[in-house]
């Protein structure tokens, strides 16, 4: 567990561009980055000098278009990419722990989740098992899906998986009760969302009135 603390710190620290990259879901590369970031520059740049107003909101303009828009495009694009794997996490849970109880080794099960989930879900574990292929363990496969997912739940299955390759133990239980937790975690968060929206929404009319 230490040692999983510590890596979760060093992950922490060096959140890169390409990670940001990789974690929205955009297969392109940084220079291409880049490039966009310079386009949508010059188009709120532009627009401001056409239509006669002053320089500096043009600059202004320029800059929230180059270095702004394109991280909050990013950051939007990993937030709602995360926001659809939680959905759908404990029900690939669930099918890994019926595969397991059905007498399926671990790999199989994830090929299973692989095949039969939408993305993002099905494409993260078609990942950890093609890397199967190559000489990837499985605890290694996951902990490269935290990098790519960089979500609590996800790192509780590699946790887990981390746990029981080193002690042994029913493994399909462990799943199950990962799945409740996870199940609960996501009635939590939408009972706290539910909480908030309605003191706003009383903010917001007091505020009116």
């Amino acid at each position: 567990l230490k040692q999983i603390e510590e890596r979760e710190k060093q992950r922490k620290k060096k959140l890169t561009l390409r990670m940001l990259l990789m974690q929205s879901g955009l297969d392109i590369s940084v220079n291409v980055f880049w490039m966009f970031s310079l386009l949508t520059g010059l188009f709120f740049a532009i627009p401001p000098l056409v239509f006669g107003i002053p320089w500096y909101v043009s600059v202004l303009g320029g800059i929230v278009g180059f270095l702004g828009f394109p991280r909050w495009v990013i950051n939007f694009l990993r937030k709602r990419r995360q926001n659809v794997f939680i959905n759908d996490f404990a029900d690939a849970i669930d099918v890994m722990v019926r595969g397991l109880k059905a007498g399926l080794p671990v790999s199989d099960a994830m090929k299973v989740i692989a095949a039969e989930s939408g993305p993002p879900v099905g494409p993260e574990f078609l990942e950890v098992v093609e890397g199967q292929r190559v000489g990837i363990t499985i605890d290694q496969g996951i902990d490269r899906m935290v990098d790519r997912m960089p979500l609590p739940e996800v790192n509780f299955l590699g946790i887990v998986m981390a746990i029981q390759s080193k002690t042994g133990g029913n493994l399909s239980e462990a799943l199950g009760n990962l799945s409740r937790v996870l199940r609960d975690r996501k009635k939590m968060k939408s009972k706290i969302r539910a909480i908030s929206q309605e003191a706003k929404s009383s903010a917001m009319i007091i505020g009116a009135m």
